[in-house]
């Protein structure tokens, strides 16, 4: 018998920030499609690479499989990290049974962008 994942993806990849710096660090909130008001800051945010062993081998790839735009860049391993196909670093946060894989950086000199890359519930 396989183990089904722990999670089910509820929303998938949307741009929710594309401007200059000037409100990029500010707090940024979203509602969910499941009614949940979810708010986040950089300093709230994870490496997604730095959070891999808090989960399961299998939820952890459910994630990844489910947000298609993610990649592992790993040519030097002390560097390796998850970004997406704008090439910004992606980074998670929990919150009240919700785990929100973000996307942000500057993807031209003075542009910024936030990409939610996928919304996931535990079950």
């Amino acid at each position: 018998m396989t183990n089904k994942p722990r999670l089910i993806q509820i929303e998938k990849r949307k741009l929710i920030y594309d401007s200059t710096d000037v409100n990029f660090y500010d707090t940024h909130s979203i509602n969910l499609q499941d009614g949940t008001l979810f708010q986040f800051n950089h300093s709230e945010l994870s490496k997604l690479n730095d959070e891999k062993g808090s989960f399961s081998e299998q939820d952890f790839q459910f994630m990844i499989n489910a947000c298609t735009s993610l990649r592992f860049y790993s040519l030097i391993p002390e560097l390796a990290k998850y970004k997406n196909e704008e090439d910004l670093g992606v980074y998670l946060k929990k919150e009240e049974g919700h785990i929100v894989l973000i996307a942000l950086g500057e993807t031209q000199p003075g542009r910024y962008k936030i990409f939610i890359e996928g919304v996931f519930k535990t079950t």
